[in-house]
């Protein structure tokens, strides 16, 4: 990852899509030993974004128009679950649930994927994973690490949900009333 700017990294700040993408394709063009040099673009993730597609990393046009917002953490996983090939994401644990992603989640397949991985662990003692949320620049380069060095994967074992409601799953009125 390079920073945001020539004198800063801003790890605080939001992962946005072109740079989940531009992380992506840089980790494959190594893997592949290709080479690949990224031609200045306009705009600058156009060349990171077409290396992508072609790769199978992210679909054709899957982007369109929203490269320049933060990505939420069920995108980043998404890009991420396909920044290598399927046999580098060996299974080191056996996430079979989360509180928050649900088998028909949109992109729930690449979560668990990542999960059982070792690469992401989540939140708390259940593993909750706050699909809809921003991601922190930083924490997405923890993840990329997780991805890019086996031997930093993470074995770990969450507790199963409780059954019942999570209040999550409450609206803000009803949890005040």
């Amino acid at each position: 990852m390079s920073g945001n700017s020539s004198t800063t990294f801003n790890p605080d700040g939001k992962l946005r899509l072109s740079e989940a993408v531009t992380i992506a394709a840089r980790l494959r063009s190594i893997y592949e030993g290709d080479g690949k040099i990224f031609e200045k673009t306009s705009p600058w993730y156009k060349t990171y974004v077409d290396y992508a597609e072609d790769m199978g990393i992210i679909p054709d046009g899957w982007m369109d128009g929203s490269e320049t917002r933060p990505a939420t953490r069920a995108e980043m996983a998404f890009i991420f679950s396909y920044a290598l090939p399927d046999e580098e994401y060996e299974k080191v644990n056996d996430v079979q649930s989360l509180p928050d992603v649900y088998y028909d989640s949109e992109y729930a397949d690449e979560i668990f994927k990542l999960y059982n991985a070792g690469i992401l662990q989540g939140n708390g003692q259940y593993g909750t994973f706050y699909p809809d949320n921003s991601v922190k620049r930083s924490k997405a380069a923890a993840i990329i690490c997780r991805i890019a060095i086996p031997d930093m994967r993470l074995e770990f074992e969450l507790k199963p949900k409780p059954e019942g409601q999570w209040l999550s799953d409450y609206s803000n009125d009803e949890v005040l009333s």
